[in-house]
């Protein structure tokens, strides 16, 4: 959920959680250890706010945040008894950043029950914290699940994840003992995309062998005709080269027109024509990709993702240009899919990537944004420039950003426009300006970025500044988180809360300041 939203929710419930903070007043340095028992006092409250998910599940991303495993009674009521998908997920992680120590049970139960979605979180957030016997559970389990997007990105973030890190740190024996068998197993798997993976990572691991069975099926005029099929569909997602020939002969018999369309025999299996010109589309041959391209027409979610992963590699300008359609698609899998895969591809420009983002959705935005800054750092920045200096699309640019500039690095991208920041900070379009301001920081965490921010009423902006210094330097902010503390927004009180938690655990007593240099 993002931050912003919960602070507008908050308003509404300011007045219900209050807790007579008013009554603190000017006095909060003479609290002692008072003042820590109002903390805690304010952590529990959003927590047991049934009315509103939308808090409790916001609480408890910041009890994610903070790391404090006395919080976990709190997430093992909700992980069982709230009827939101959302706090429940919310609530697990919570107990999963403690290693909470019945967690194996907790997950375990919680993934059987959840719906293919909830499913999906749970999963992710396994594979982020939990322990690797659970990790193995889990996604044990999603491999089973019905539904194919569950299947593989439980084999993507699982498996294959683990093969990666294993060939990077040179672990010559968990490769050979166990994820190669463990992968290998997944070639025989109904899902053929999935099994196209396993086939793909392991031949370029080296195991060139695991190919030779399908080989051997796909050029078996004789095999059973579904097991043929497999074969060939699964060979050509993988991009194994040993499989062209095999393709090749089967269109043999196929004529091309002046079109670049199939001109088909009577007697010809279409099926086995499409595997085949997809595996030679996919190997790089450009003579088929005009076929490739009709198969789009009334294809539905799965044939179109397989067609856009065959075109992906291809160097044609007109898979390129499929590609690049595909990325404003109505469906979101392939909507998403296509960004991914054009991000890879060899013509991809920053160009394409910023004109998929005119009239597209929030989140697809969120991912161009992501590989831009990423991939074309430069030429995303002047065109952000560009945007930022046209008044109607200033402040929808400036939110964007606000979500899209998370790491480091990410934000050196903002560098470049640093001046142009600090002139809009200091405009008087109250949103805009604060927006401004808070990039600011997230480029230059110094005196006159905070400054600017001092000047800023938005409790938007203010939450978000909040949630950058606990994340950062809480030991150094105590004043500003005091301050906010005793403000009437809840929201902004429970992220102050959770900074004061941890300047204490740094060291900070209750009552004082912590070190100079602190807030705004």
């Amino acid at each position: 959920m993002k931050s912003a939203g919960v602070v507008k929710r908050a308003c509404a419930i300011a007045g219900i959680v209050m807790l007579g903070m008013g009554l603190l007043g000017c006095e909060e340095e003479k609290f002692g250890e008072a003042e820590r028992q109002e903390v805690q006092r304010v952590l529990h409250t959003g927590v047991g706010l049934d009315s509103d998910p939308y808090v409790q599940a916001e609480t408890l991303r910041v009890f994610e945040m903070i790391k404090k495993p006395e919080l976990n009674e709190f997430a093992e009521k909700l992980v069982d008894s709230s009827d939101s998908p959302m706090v429940r997920v919310a609530a697990l992680r919570v107990l999963l950043a403690n290693d909470y120590q019945d967690i194996r049970r907790v997950a375990t139960a919680s993934f059987n029950k959840g719906s293919v979605a909830e499913k999906k979180a749970i999963l992710s957030a396994v594979l982020e914290y939990g322990p690797p016997p659970l990790k193995r559970v889990i996604t044990s389990r999603a491999l089973r699940s019905t539904d194919p997007f569950l299947r593989r990105q439980a084999f993507e973030e699982g498996p294959l994840a683990r093969l990666e890190k294993a060939q990077e740190e040179g672990k010559a024996k968990l490769l050979e003992n166990t994820l190669f068998p463990e992968i290998g197993r997944s070639i025989n798997h109904d899902d053929e995309v999935l099994a196209s993976a396993a086939l793909e990572a392991l031949v370029a691991a080296g195991q060139t062998e695991r190919a030779e069975p399908l080989l051997e099926t796909l050029g078996d005029k004789s095999a059973e005709r579904e097991k043929r099929l497999s074969a060939a569909r699964i060979l050509g997602r993988a991009q194994i080269k040993e499989a062209v020939p095999h393709f090749e002969k089967i269109l043999e018999s196929v004529k091309v027109s002046k079109t670049g369309e199939f001109v088909l025999p009577k007697k010809i299996d279409e099926e086995l024509v499409k595997a085949a010109t997809l595996g030679l589309v996919a190997a790089g041959e450009t003579k088929y990709v005009k076929q490739a391209q009709k198969y789009l027409t009334n294809a539905d979610v799965e044939q179109s993702l397989e067609v856009l992963t065959a075109l992906a590699p291809n160097p044609s300008e007109d898979a390129a240009i499929s590609l690049k359609i595909a990325m404003q698609d109505a469906r979101e899998p392939v909507r998403y899919r296509a960004i991914e895969l054009f991000a890879d591809h060899d013509q991809a420009t920053a160009k394409a990537f910023m004109a998929a983002m005119r009239g597209t959705d929030f989140e697809s935005k969120k991912r161009l944004a992501q590989i831009l800054t990423r991939r074309f750092p430069g030429e995303w920045a002047k065109n952000l420039s560009k945007q930022l200096d046209n008044e109607e699309q200033r402040l929808a640019t400036l939110e964007l950003l606000r979500d899209v500039i998370v790491t480091t690095e990410d934000a050196q991208t903002l560098e470049p426009l640093s001046d142009q920041l600090y002139k809009l900070a200091k405009g008087k379009d109250e949103k805009a300006s604060a927006l401004a301001a808070l990039l600011l920081v997230k480029v230059a965490d110094d005196q006159k970025s905070r400054a600017l921010l001092a000047e800023v009423d938005s409790p938007e902006i203010r939450y978000a500044y909040l949630e950058h210094l606990v994340r950062t330097a809480p030991k150094t902010n105590v004043e500003f988180f005091r301050k906010n503390f005793y403000a009437d927004l809840y929201a902004l009180r429970l992220m102050s809360a959770a900074g004061m938690m941890l300047a204490y655990d740094a060291g900070v007593a209750p009552g004082q300041t912590g070190e100079e240099g602190e807030g705004l």
